[in-house]
């Protein structure tokens, strides 16, 4: 156990570094200003001050039935999502690169690591998909066996096992990706060979980013329960804002610090592991 508290501390610490942390803020505030522009275009601001589930059902159906807005409604949302894809797949690349290269310990600008990790982009997207089929396939296959309620539990139950199975198998297949190896299907196996060479030391380490993830959603809900107890007794109109933004940036630094974690940790172990399982196949 202790190489895995070595290399969590090692995660945590990495955290200091500013850069790492410029990726996921930047892809965060994108996704709330297309969010808020697509919000504003199609004039639905008035439906965050529904309280009811039925009145907000209704307005969306009275988009479905007047044409015009609901095609602007779908062009201004698959345009929203395009932008979020390319943005993400890109930022992701960078984030991925600034990981690697930081945990060699390596001197670097910020402008040569976004032009390196362009190369990773063809890569990165053909794993995604590959992974998107990998899950799809089974899930439609269990999900067809579950409308007979007599496979009902054993449906769950395999759907269970499978993504665990997948969530082993694949853990490492980023950083295969951006510590050189290009063919999607070769990663894959890379992936599933180091889960099947050191299956105990890979699930500690899926044990140990799910603690990672529980913590940080835990800070969230406590914060978010003590923000729900606090906003009523604010008085003041500048202290509720003031208190919000608080509380939103509190939020994203918590959301963004544990993926960072995360992907650092994976990286890290990916480091840490790679000659001694690869080389010896």
């Amino acid at each position: 156990m202790q190489e895995f508290k070595e290399r969590l501390s090692f995660s945590f610490s990495l955290l200091k570094n500013k850069k790492l942390w410029i990726p996921d803020i930047i892809l965060v505030l994108i996704t709330l200003i297309l969010t808020f522009l697509l919000v504003y275009i199609n004039n639905l601001s008035h439906i965050f001050n529904i309280n009811s589930f039925d009145l907000i059902k209704a307005e969306f159906t009275k988009i479905m039935n007047n044409t015009p807005d609901l095609i602007k409604l779908m062009i201004t949302s698959l345009i929203a999502i395009l932008i979020s894809l390319l943005a993400g797949i890109s930022l992701i690349a960078t984030k991925y690169t600034l990981i690697k290269e930081t945990i060699a310990n390596k001197k670097f600008k910020l402008k040569e690591i976004i032009k390196q990790s362009k190369k990773f982009i063809p890569g990165l997207i053909k794993l995604k998909i590959c992974i998107i089929i990998l899950y799809l396939i089974p899930l439609l296959i269990v999900g067809y066996l579950a409308f007979f309620k007599s496979l009902e539990l054993i449906s769950t139950l395999i759907i269970i096992l499978l993504f665990l199975f997948y969530s082993l198998a694949f853990l490492f297949i980023d950083p295969i990706l951006f510590y050189g190896e290009k063919r999607t299907f070769k990663i894959l196996k890379q992936s599933y060979l180091i889960f099947k060479k050191t299956p105990k030391k890979t699930i500690i380490i899926l044990i140990i980013l799910g603690i990672i993830s529980l913590l940080g959603i835990s800070l969230i809900s406590l914060y978010s329960y003590i923000k729900e107890d606090l906003t009523p007794q604010l008085t003041s109109t500048f202290l509720i804002y003031t208190f919000i933004t608080f509380h939103f940036i509190l939020r994203l630094l918590i959301t963004v610090g544990t993926s960072l974690t995360k992907d650092i940790f994976i990286f890290k172990n990916y480091n840490d592991i790679k000659d001694l399982i690869l080389k010896n196949p």
